[in-house]
């Protein structure tokens, strides 16, 4: 569903993540009609979104900026979170919650 995961993944942009959200939530129900035929072509209907609270990052050594997440490997939540260690040079490795 490349339209939902794109809105989705919009989330990301802002620092107050309860507003983000709300404003992704919106957009993908009432105004995104490529979201809404996606939704309607699995028969799913979007209600709702959620929000974490932020991510930190808990390291051995500190990462003060990019250059410092080159090899690092992190623990990831998902497939957004895959994409952007990437970009900044880290590994993910995704890690069942069983194992954790």
């Amino acid at each position: 569903m490349p339209y939902a995961q794109l809105v989705a993944d919009l989330a990301l942009l802002g620092e107050e993540h309860y507003a983000m959200v709300g404003a992704t939530s919106e957009f993908a129900m009432l105004h995104c009609q490529p979201c809404k035929d996606e939704f309607a072509k699995k028969g799913m209907v979007a209600l709702s979104g959620i929000s974490t609270a932020p991510y930190v990052l808990l390291t051995t050594k500190p990462i003060i900026d990019i250059a410092d997440m080159q090899g690092v490997k992190l623990r990831i939540g998902g497939s957004v979170w895959d994409r952007w260690a990437v970009r900044l040079g880290a590994e993910p490795v995704n890690v069942p919650s069983s194992e954790m």
